[in-house]
């Protein structure tokens, strides 16, 4: 028997709240409706060990993988008719993510007790974000939860591709740059003393070995300075990030750069299409379907600018020309919801849309390590020849003075 506790109201409307001891929820509701109780609430009591085992369970994050999984399997038991809260045991007993163990066996009590299933994610958004539960709310309202569920998962599996072509994208140059700054620091501390010691007391130094023993200098007597400049540094760029004004400035910059700035912004677009195509699908009014995207996009400046969009709709403008008043949407997604908007096809095309970027991506991340690596080639190059230059040069300087004294 598990204790729980409820709160309740009794047949006069007064609130009422204790302990009950029953085997599962369910025998609890039972219990309070025999003793003329309605349940508002009833959750488990938790001793010290559970409290301990829930809270690591939190601490794990739910990956987008076991949420993709979540939504196919409940997808499947809804067109096979499964009744909604058996189907979420039946996924509790299956999932492997202690977290998202432990948010289903919550969902199971709020369903349990009159809630709703986009209510009940509504009250977890670190694992449901709002397009997700606006999604679930729409099917439900509509009677399309299967269909609801089945582009969700699709939408969820297109942000694990983008993510992971993200990812792919940056490794290479990431890696390299964190290579050379640890073979950059570790010529300064352990190589280049030893060579300064060599050209101390010279009057005429070339002017790269003057800048070497310069970089020594700091590294050798202000280390600590320099320590507490990056840490300041870096800390001071986390907390500019987390203001809004910052956080738009970051994003607006990063499209902006040369080589990764056009690869955010085709991410941006095709995730922007993918959304509005689903959402559109699902019913759900227009205005309603940019707010939600405008905070899904991952770039708060784009999210902006869809936030201004949305602000136009209101005024009966349609959707194309309040986007192309926005100067940051490319003219293929203008001309192509312009098209669907008189065609009376703006799901399809905004279709044909999502999957031309989706290539656009996939070609410009297949593309990124050879645009990349000529920079990254000659930056090491660079390095590597200051360096040459710097330890080299005064000894060519010497050997010419020996010979003229020859």
């Amino acid at each position: 028997m598990t204790q729980f506790h409820y709160r309740a109201r009794d047949q006069s409307g007064a609130a009422v709240a204790g302990f009950i001891q029953a085997p599962d929820p369910n025998a609890a509701a039972d219990q309070l409706s025999s003793m003329g109780y309605i349940p508002i609430l009833i959750r488990e009591k938790k001793n010290w060990s559970t409290r301990i085992s829930e809270w690591s369970a939190r601490m794990e994050k739910v990956r987008i993988e076991d949420l993709i999984m979540f939504t196919r399997q409940l997808a499947t038991m809804y067109r096979a008719g499964i009744p909604l809260i058996s189907a979420l045991r039946v996924i509790r007993e299956q999932t492997e993510s202690k977290h998202l163990k432990h948010i289903v066996a919550q969902m199971i009590i709020e369903v349990e007790t009159g809630s709703s299933l986009a209510q009940s994610m509504e009250r977890h958004p670190g694992v449901f974000s709002e397009l997700y539960t606006g999604m679930i709310n729409a099917g439900e309202m509509g009677g399309v939860m299967d269909e609801v569920l089945s582009r969700l998962a699709q939408l969820l599996h297109f942000d694990l591709h983008t993510r992971q072509c993200l990812k792919a994208a940056i490794r290479y140059p990431m890696l390299v740059i964190i290579v050379l700054a640890v073979a950059f620091n570790a010529l300064m501390i352990f190589v280049v003393p030893k060579f300064v010691r060599l050209f101390e007391g010279r009057a005429a130094l070339p002017l790269p070995t003057q800048i070497m023993i310069f970089l020594n200098t700091i590294f050798q007597q202000y280390w600590y300075a320099l320590l507490v400049f990056s840490i300041v540094l870096i800390s001071g760029f986390f907390l500019v990030l987390k203001s809004r004004r910052g956080r738009l400035t970051w994003d607006h910059f990063k499209l902006k750069l040369p080589i990764f700035g056009p690869l955010f912004l085709k991410v941006a677009m095709t995730r922007f299409a993918h959304m509005v195509e689903t959402l559109n699908r699902t019913g759900m009014p227009i205005i309603r379907t940019m707010e939600i995207v405008s905070r899904t996009l991952g770039n708060s400046y784009i999210s902006q600018e869809v936030q201004r969009v949305s602000r136009l709709l209101e005024e009966g403008k349609g959707l194309a020309r309040p986007l192309n008043q926005r100067k940051i949407f490319p003219p293929l997604v203008i001309h192509m919801i312009a098209i669907g908007e008189e065609s009376g096809t703006i799901e399809e095309l905004l279709h044909e849309v999502a999957n031309h970027y989706d290539m656009e991506v996939e070609y410009h991340v297949s593309r990124l390590n050879s645009m990349i690596e000529p920079v990254l080639t000659i930056g090491l190059g660079l390095v590597v020849m200051f360096f040459a230059l710097a330890i080299f040069l005064p000894w060519w300087d010497m050997l010419r003075a020996f010979k003229r004294l020859g």
